[in-house]
C-alpha cells in the first residue's frame, strides 16, 4: 500500500494533509477543553468574590438580612426551577428530605453571613467563610476521619493563603470578627 502512495505522491500529499488537519482540530478541541475549563473556574472565582461586597452593599442599603437572604434563594430557586421537570417520574423521598436540610443549612449560613456583615468588614466575613474549606475535612476527622499529615498541610495552606488574600495587610481585622465565626462559618 505505500508503494502505491509512493506511486502517486498527490495521494500521498492529500492523506498526510489530511492527517494534519485531523491533529490540528484535535489539538484545537483538547485546548478549548483547557480554556473552557479555566474560563468557568475564572467564573466562579468573579461570582464568589463578588458575593461578600455585593450583600454587604444590599445590607447598606438598608434591606434586612433575613430579606436579602430570602431574595437571593427566591432567585436561585427561579432559575433552577426548569431543571426539576427533566427527570422521570416523582424525586426519590431521601432526596427531597437531604435538598430540604442542606438548604436549611446553608439558609441558616447565609443569614449568619449577613449579619456579620452588618458590624464586620466584608474582606473579614468572607475570609471567616472561606475557612469552610478546612472546617469541613476537620469536621470530618472529628466523627471518626483519619487525620493525615496531608491533610494538616493542605489546611495550613488553606489557611494562610485565604488570609493572604483576604485579610491583606491588617490581620489585626480577623479579631473584629472573630464573634462571628461559630455562626457565619459554623452554619455557612
Amino acid at each position: 500500500r505505500l508503494g502505491l502512495l509512493l506511486r502517486r505522491p498527490q495521494r500521498l500529499v492529500m492523506r498526510v494533509r489530511l492527517m494534519h488537519r485531523r491533529l490540528l482540530v484535535w489539538r484545537l478541541v483538547l485546548l478549548w477543553r483547557r480554556v473552557e475549563g479555566q474560563l468557568l473556574m475564572l467564573c466562579v472565582a468573579l461570582l464568589w468574590g463578588s458575593n461578600f461586597p455585593a450583600v454587604k452593599a444590599v445590607i447598606g442599603g438598608g434591606l434586612e438580612p433575613s430579606a436579602a437572604a430570602a431574595a437571593r434563594f427566591t432567585v436561585a430557586a427561579a432559575a433552577l426551577s426548569p431543571l426539576l421537570g427533566r427527570g422521570e417520574g416523582k424525586l426519590p423521598r431521601e432526596l427531597v428530605v437531604g435538598g430540604l436540610e442542606c438548604g436549611l443549612w446553608l439558609a441558616l449560613g447565609y443569614g449568619a453571613q449577613a449579619l456579620a456583615l452588618q458590624s464586620c468588614p466584608s474582606t473579614v466575613v468572607a475570609f471567616l467563610a472561606s475557612l469552610q474549606v478546612v472546617f469541613v475535612p476537620l469536621l470530618l476527622v472529628a466523627f471518626g476521619g483519619e487525620f493525615t499529615q496531608r491533610l494538616g498541610v493542605a489546611a495550613a495552606l488553606c489557611v494562610g493563603g485565604v488570609a493572604f488574600l483576604e485579610l491583606g495587610s491588617d490581620p489585626q481585622s480577623l479579631a473584629d470578627g472573630s464573634t462571628h465565626f461559630a455562626l457565619s462559618d459554623g452554619l455557612g
